[in-house]
């Protein structure tokens, strides 16, 4: 596989089907706020504590998919005790357990974001979601809609989506007209409950690093009104696998260029650095991809920039 690259530099670092994005109600969703410091969890988020002297389950990293942090999400597990790798939205008056944490307006369908996870011991990261329907009353009374999904070992950042359980894309819905008014969301780096059992522990010391969540939609810039690229043209955009990008920026930038496929699968990778100001040229020879419809897109924690285009040979 061939990918030619006749400028400095350039970004993509995000690529979905559909790049509008709601108004955000997800507490601190990119996780870039941390009053508290880099080892505690986010502003909006609270972990279970820990049982470790000197280990932190949830701290802030670094290795991030867009913006400047992520969280890092770890168990410890010993022969002595167990800390347990998991964040959750915070509950108000200080309430414990899964419940409503913050208000929302909508019947959304499901939950999106992007994330890493090493799984020891054959753990799963699993991703819980509750909307209920009248207001912070308590735990489970209200419950109105639930998500959950397990997720695998996953080396680089991978797009998730939670539905309900494996076997439906959305939520599962008690009722077909109510509209939530609150929800909650968990962040675990081991499977936390199944069907048959709560209050699971972790099998290892399993590491999830959660970045950019968003309802409905995969979340596409830090500001979405904000276009970071100028006079942007991908031509020929029906093309063999061989085509150009030109665009113009106006600041220097990290920023990385990736294609995804429709589903939101990144297929390519093709660069991560600074990119300059000024004018870029950028011929590319990506033959070895099959014939499809295809996501090319260009982002910093500035904005971003999406363009679709066919490969047909």
């Amino acid at each position: 596989m061939k990918a030619k690259i006749c400028v400095t530099s350039i970004v993509i670092c995000f690529g979905i089907s559909v790049f509008t994005l709601k108004a955000q109600v997800i507490p601190n969703f990119n996780f870039e706020n941390w009053t508290n410091g880099a080892n505690s969890a986010p502003d909006g988020w609270i972990d279970n504590g820990n049982n470790h002297l000197g280990f932190y389950p949830a701290t802030q990293t670094t290795d991030k998919y867009f913006g400047l942090y992520a969280v890092r999400i770890e168990s410890n597990v010993n022969a002595t005790d167990t800390s347990k790798g998991n964040i959750s939205t915070i509950r108000p008056n200080g309430l414990d357990g899964f419940g409503p944490s913050f208000p929302i307006a909508s019947r959304y369908n499901n939950l999106k974001g992007f994330y890493k996870y090493a799984s020891f011991n054959g753990d799963s990261a699993q991703m819980i979601v509750f909307l209920t329907k009248t207001g912070f009353i308590g735990p489970w009374q209200n419950l109105l809609a639930f998500g959950q999904k397990n997720l695998g070992a996953a080396a680089t950042f991978t797009p998730f989506s939670v539905g309900y359980m494996e076997s439906s894309p959305n939520f599962f819905y008690n009722d077909n007209v109510l509209i939530p008014d609150s929800g909650f969301i968990n962040l675990s780096a081991f499977k936390s409950i199944d069907g048959s059992a709560h209050d699971l522990r972790p099998l290892g010391n399993s590491i999830l690093i959660v970045d950019a969540l968003n309802f409905d939609t995969y979340f596409s810039g830090i500001n979405e009104s904000v276009d970071i690229a100028e006079n942007f043209v991908l031509y020929p955009n029906i093309n063999n696998g061989i085509f150009d990008i030109k665009f113009e920026t106006s600041g220097i930038d990290y920023t990385t260029i990736k294609i995804y496929d429709m589903n939101a699968k990144e297929i390519m990778n093709l660069f991560s650095g600074n990119l300059n100001t000024g004018i870029h040229d950028i011929h590319y020879n990506i033959q070895d991809l099959e014939n499809g419809n295809y996501l090319f897109v260009l982002a910093s924690d500035k904005g971003y920039k999406a363009t679709k285009f066919v490969i047909q040979k």
